[in-house]
């Protein structure tokens, strides 16, 4: 598997999908033989916590990509907790966050999305 930190390829393709203006946005590129994975580390809040938004297309997200993912947030860039926003309809999603640890904390009105977060004390996926 090749990383690929900050590529603007994957800038722009990831933006295109999420129709914002990723500039100055951490955008990591996992790329393997089966396919590959474009994750957006975006700083809206505070520097405690961070959202993700991950697309793909066939096999590339593993355990050792999890490891990776977790510990830039919650080691390098030291936040306490990552979030993520899913469609309330996108089941697969769901059930993928949920099986990583990620716990909903709501449903974001009038938009159908669901908000959930995991707590870097209760991220499976680093050392603490």
């Amino acid at each position: 598997m090749k990383i690929y930190l900050n590529n603007e390829q994957s800038r722009q393709e990831i933006a295109q999908v999420m129709g914002t203006d990723l500039t100055g946005v951490n955008v990591v590129r996992y790329q393997s033989q089966d396919g590959y994975g474009i994750v957006a580390i975006l700083n809206y809040y505070t520097d405690m916590d961070v959202e993700l938004y991950v697309m793909g297309k066939g096999s590339w997200l593993n355990k050792q990509l999890l490891r990776h993912i977790f510990t830039y947030v919650f080691t390098m860039l030291n936040c306490k907790r990552c979030t993520a926003r899913i469609e309330s309809k996108n089941k697969k999603s769901i059930n993928l966050v949920e099986r990583l640890g990620f716990v909903r904390e709501g449903e974001l009105r009038g938009i159908d999305t669901y908000l959930y977060s995991l707590l870097r004390e209760d991220c499976k996926w680093v050392a603490h």
